[in-house]
């Protein structure tokens, strides 16, 4: 009867020494089970498709109060109305039920995530550089991200197809020649990036994007140029390029071979792989709050390691949040943990654009031409 008891006690702790070890694991197979729907996709059940010449089918709008219009106390003031320059950007995943396999543009509490989370989070930090435009769209379910069935790729390429179509009308109706900033986050930087292989490059709108902020979203630096047509950006006021980086803690569980990522530390904007130090993160958003000295940086082997940060508030924020991607996995804090340091470049970036497209001194300005839409 002892042998037995010491058989079962051995299993018992050998069971909770491998669920310890793999638990990011388990928890992610256990969450992906409790996300994914139960029928396979369908063309004849996916929501109702937006309608961009409806103010309705835009989370953001310049002439619309929303969430992008939101600064921070201690940040700069909302200049969208004079901006020289838009920002088209496109909010990450933001249905993580098993309810559907595209997120409904009525479903509330996915236009809550937008509305109270992204916009205020994201959009809103660039809107001292930039009038911007966000589109509502079918966002593919977290679950068609982990499918691999046909069910997921199928998601995916409605919601893109919505982006595209979203993108469209913003050059014909909204953005008459200015000057472009691409943004996003996850799941949007992966529509971004296919936006800029098949409407972008080769064409004349690529002479007009100042930048492009694929946030969240693996970019193989090996193709990146080949893809996009953009190089990767390595300077603060470069313009025409690309900027990725994925944020996550020393101890992070990895899921992919991130290796070749694209990583530009947005607390130096280079890729030089160089640690920065917290004293350079002038604001960290933590909820409505600005921060300052709160994250170090430092791009290691394709992912931007932060060793510290110091708001036990931001922590909080991270165990709530309703994508866990593991042990120290930071991908829903991609833009907050740098908030200041985005804004800041985002003009900057803007400036430096809007000076090497401006006449030459002593070089007459070219006539305005008639825009129609």
């Amino acid at each position: 009867m002892r042998r037995i008891f010491w058989v079962m006690l051995t299993v018992v702790v050998a069971a909770l020494a491998v669920g310890w070890v793999y638990r990011d694991m388990i928890g992610f197979m256990l969450m992906q089970a409790k996300v994914t729907p139960k029928e396979p996709f369908s063309d004849n059940k996916v929501p109702a498709a937006p309608d961009y010449a409806n103010v309705i089918s835009w989370a953001a709008l310049p002439s619309a109060t929303d969430g992008a219009d939101l600064v921070i106390p201690g940040s700069t003031e909302d200049k969208q109305a004079g901006a020289l320059a838009d920002v088209f950007y496109i909010h990450p995943t933001n249905l993580v039920t098993s309810a559907n396999w595209n997120a409904p543009l009525d479903d509330a509490g996915a236009k809550d995530l937008v509305d109270k989370h992204y916009l205020e989070a994201q959009a809103s930090v660039f809107n001292e550089c930039c009038r911007i435009y966000a589109p509502r769209y079918r966002a593919a379910s977290f679950a068609a991200f982990l499918d691999k069935k046909g069910s997921g790729t199928k998601a995916i390429d409605l919601a893109y197809g919505d982006v595209a179509t979203a993108f469209d009308y913003f050059l014909a109706h909204h953005n008459q020649g200015r000057p472009i900033i691409l943004a996003a986050h996850s799941q949007g930087s992966l529509h971004l990036l296919r936006l800029l292989a098949e409407r972008i490059k080769g064409t004349d709108i690529a002479a007009r994007i100042v930048a492009a902020y694929a946030v969240g979203w693996p970019v193989d630096a090996r193709s990146v140029t080949l893809n996009t047509g953009l190089a990767v950006c390595g300077a603060p006021e470069q313009t025409g390029c690309l900027l990725s980086w994925n944020t996550v803690g020393p101890n992070a569980a990895t899921y992919y071979d991130p290796t070749h990522n694209v990583c530009v530390n947005p607390l130096s904007w280079k890729t030089d792989g160089a640690h920065v130090d917290d004293s350079n993160n002038q604001g960290t958003l933590v909820g409505r709050t600005l921060k300052s000295d709160q994250a170090d940086a430092q791009c290691v082997e394709g992912r931007l390691i932060i060793k510290y940060f110091r708001s036990l508030e931001l922590l909080a924020a991270l165990k709530l949040s309703p994508i866990n991607l593991g042990r120290e996995v930071y991908h829903p804090y991609d833009y907050n943990l740098f908030y200041l340091r985005i804004r800041m470049n985002a003009s900057e970036r803007v400036a430096a654009f809007l000076a090497r497209k401006a006449p030459a001194a002593d070089q007459p300005a070219s006539t305005p031409q008639p825009h129609n839409p």
